[in-house]
C-alpha cells in the first residue's frame, strides 16, 4: 500500500504504522531498495520513527521533504498520539499493535502482537496533517 501511494500521482506524504522497531527498519530498507531498483518518477524518502531513535533522527520525520520527493514515514505507535506531521495525507495502518501481557502462571511479561482496537485505528487515522484527506488501509490479517 505505501509503495502504491508513493507511485500514485496524488500529492502528499505517507505515514505507515507497523508494530515495532525491527519491522520499521525492515520496511524502510525495503522501500529504499525498491526505489533504487525501480527509480520512480518522484524520489522516495523513507524515514523511521520510533522511540529509541535519536532526537535528530526523529526530527527528520517532521522536516519537509526536498522538492520532488515524497516522505514515507514508517512508525511505531510513537506517532499514534499527540503528534501531527504536516504534509501527511495518507495513513496506512497494519491493524496490529504490540501489547505487554503477563502469563498468569509464570508471572513473566512479554510483548505480543494483537489486533489494534477501533479507537487506536481512529487515533492513527487522525495523524494526517490538518486540512488534508486521509486514506487508511486497515487489514485484519497478520
Amino acid at each position: 500500500s505505501a509503495w502504491r501511494l508513493h507511485v500514485s500521482p496524488e500529492e502528499g506524504d505517507v505515514l505507515l504504522f507497523l508494530t515495532g522497531q525491527q519491522e520499521v527498519d525492515t520496511a524502510v530498507s525495503l522501500l529504499t531498495d525498491r526505489a533504487l531498483a525501480e527509480r520512480p518518477r518522484r524520489r522516495l524518502l523513507a524515514l523511521p520513527l520510533y522511540g529509541s531513535l535519536s532526537h535528530a533522527a526523529q526530527m527528520r520525520a517532521f522536516a519537509p521533504p526536498p522538492p520532488g520527493a515524497r516522505k514515507v514515514i514508517v512508525a511505531t505507535s510513537i506517532a499514534e498520539t499527540s503528534v501531527t506531521i504536516d504534509g501527511v495525507v495518507f495513513v496506512v495502518d497494519c491493524g496490529w499493535t504490540k501489547q505487554r501481557q503477563q502469563n498468569p502462571s509464570t508471572l513473566h511479561e512479554a510483548l505480543v502482537v494483537v489486533p489494534e482496537s477501533r479507537a487506536n485505528a481512529r487515533q492513527r487515522a487522525g495523524r494526517a496533517g490538518r486540512g488534508t484527506h486521509t486514506h487508511t488501509a486497515h487489514p485484519r490479517a497478520p
